[in-house]
């Protein structure tokens, strides 16, 4: 946020594995990896669990190829410090609503899912494990659960500043992390009328807006961090925005993998759709955008410089409050 209208790369190397681990609650693992260029993503799901995925809506597999996944993010991905309020539209800076541009200045992709399993019933992004994982173990290690880790830079600070928890000192090393001011959007999408006996004319389409840093005092339009260093030496040139992001910073409980105890990170619901060769299939459909926030407190200039990994993991699951289907 210094420097607001610099524009500087984070090339993107996007890995996306789903794998299931029981016959009634689905599992899926997204992992994405910044990193010097972008090269070879790939797509995997377990061929027995009972759960398809798709990049057009139409072709379902087993397994998706790393070539796939390169044509539909690109090779143009820049990643700035950009900003939402919704999770679906994006402004560039912050003077003027100028568009920041899909698969140019944040990550986006939209993902089809289809399950045999009626006990499906919604979406959810599960088990933060960010406090059990570091960077360098995540290059080397499959971890189990949710995850947005840094490598970090080191950066000399330029002034005097309030970085909430301490003040940095002028000349002053640290390091500081791109994992801190990621924002990912969950925006669920009305399931395409050929997968359906019935047009999908749903409303209520759900939208979530994560910070898996999970840390609301150093989130979105605060006094601290990089708006206070910012301040220092600039002057009180912007104002902090008057109004926030409906932001999640903690995912859903379980009472078991079927049943959740709250819908804080349900992402979209599966609804049921044609039956194909005797089959009955229940789809879900997301577009997921992920982003550097520029209004967070730890969107400094030096954290664009690192390399970041992402891993998501998805559960098909009930609600408590929901009956779970007995089949």
């Amino acid at each position: 946020m210094t420097k607001l209208l610099k524009k500087v790369a984070l090339s993107i190397l996007l890995l996306v594995y789903s794998t299931f681990a029981f016959v009634q609650a689905t599992f899926a693992w997204i992992s994405i990896a910044t990193q010097n260029t972008l090269e070879g993503m790939k797509m995997e799901l377990a061929s027995d669990s009972g759960i398809e995925v798709s990049l057009n809506g139409k072709d379902f597999y087993p397994n998706i190829s790393g070539a796939d996944l390169k044509k539909e993010v690109g090779n143009l991905v820049n990643l700035t410090h950009i900003t939402s309020t919704d999770g679906i539209n994006f402004s560039k800076d912050f003077f003027s609503p100028k568009v920041a541009v899909g698969n140019k200045d944040y990550i986006t992709f939209t993902l089809w899912f289809r399950t045999t399993l009626p006990t499906t019933k919604y979406l959810f992004l599960i088990d933060n494990i960010n406090d059990k994982v570091t960077y360098d173990e995540a290059l080397i290690k499959n971890f189990d659960g949710t995850y947005v880790v840094s490598e970090g830079t080191t950066w000399v600070s330029t002034a005097t500043f309030d970085n909430g928890d301490n003040i940095v000192k002028i000349g002053e090393s640290g390091k500081y992390h791109a994992s801190d001011a990621i924002r990912i959007s969950f925006v669920e999408e009305n399931v395409d009328k050929n997968l359906l006996n019935d047009e999908d004319l749903r409303k209520d389409l759900k939208v979530k807006i994560y910070d898996p840093s999970e840390d609301e005092s150093r989130g979105y339009g605060v006094e601290i961090g990089s708006y206070n260093l910012m301040k220092t030496i600039n002057g009180n040139v912007i104002s902090l925005p008057t109004s926030k992001p409906n932001t999640v910073y903690s995912l859903s409980e379980f009472k078991n993998p079927y049943q959740a105890y709250n819908d804080s990170s349900l992402v979209s619901s599966f609804i049921e759709g044609k039956e194909i060769n005797g089959v009955s299939y229940w789809y879900t459909k997301i577009t997921i955008n992920i982003w550097l926030e520029g209004w967070d407190a730890d969107c400094f200039d030096a954290i664009f410089e690192d390399k970041v990994l992402i891993h998501l993991k998805f559960r098909g699951s009930n609600l408590v409050s929901n009956q779970i289907y007995k089949g």
